[in-house]
């Protein structure tokens, strides 16, 4: 009983110590990876293209949302009706949810301008072009 409450007390401060932390590429392609999102370096592209390079974005840093999803409450502050996640971790989770609504069959871009994930035409590439920068860092 005592190395249960040992380990349940370790998990605890592990979820502390990740809620304290801000979000990287690093950091959010360990968690994508841990969660089992598929495609995660174009994913972690994604955030960046969203959010910026240090998630400095309006999003990122007040709505905890590295995606961009949408499924908030619209209102004068939140005009594009944003969702809004206590830490950016949920914002994962959320994407991992929407990844697994339908199934992904071959090209990860493609799939993403199937689902309408952006109605930017030249998003895929803008990603894609992320993706080089970020892996050739």
């Amino acid at each position: 009983m005592a190395l249960k409450n040992k380990t349940m007390k370790t998990l605890g401060l592990i979820k502390l110590l990740i809620m304290t932390l801000q979000p990287t590429p690093n950091r959010v392609e360990t968690y994508a990876e841990r969660i089992g999102i598929s495609e995660t370096e174009i994913v972690v592209s994604q955030s960046i293209a969203e959010c910026g390079w240090n998630y400095i974005s309006w999003n990122a840093k007040e709505r905890h949302n590295l995606f961009g999803m949408k499924g908030g409450v619209k209102r004068e502050d939140n005009i594009h009706g944003y969702a809004i996640y206590n830490h950016w971790t949920e914002s994962v989770r959320a994407y991992k949810k929407w990844q697994d609504r339908v199934p992904i069959n071959g090209n990860y871009y493609d799939y993403l301008k199937k689902r309408g994930y952006s109605t930017n035409p030249d998003y895929t590439n803008y990603v894609e072009q992320v993706r080089k920068l970020w892996k050739n860092k």
